[in-house]
């Protein structure tokens, strides 16, 4: 997500609920898909570092062999 998106993104998620219902009053519906979008890609995201926080692998070697196939 680039700097422009992350700034839309806060401004959603921060926006006090009467800012939030005028900027809702005057959005295309384009916009309200690309705020949706915002809001996956946030979600996903965190799914993301959650998993990376949690997963503590220590035998990769099935993993390793695997993607040896796949290497030159």
């Amino acid at each position: 997500m680039n700097k422009r998106d992350r700034d839309n993104l806060n401004f959603i998620l921060t926006a006090k609920p009467a800012v939030l219902r005028d900027w809702y009053n005057h959005i295309t519906e384009d916009d309200i898909l690309y705020a949706f979008e915002l809001i996956q890609i946030a979600q996903s995201e965190l799914e993301i570092d959650l998993l990376e926080m949690t997963d503590d692998v220590k035998d990769c070697s099935i993993a390793n062999q695997v993607l040896a196939k796949f290497r030159l």
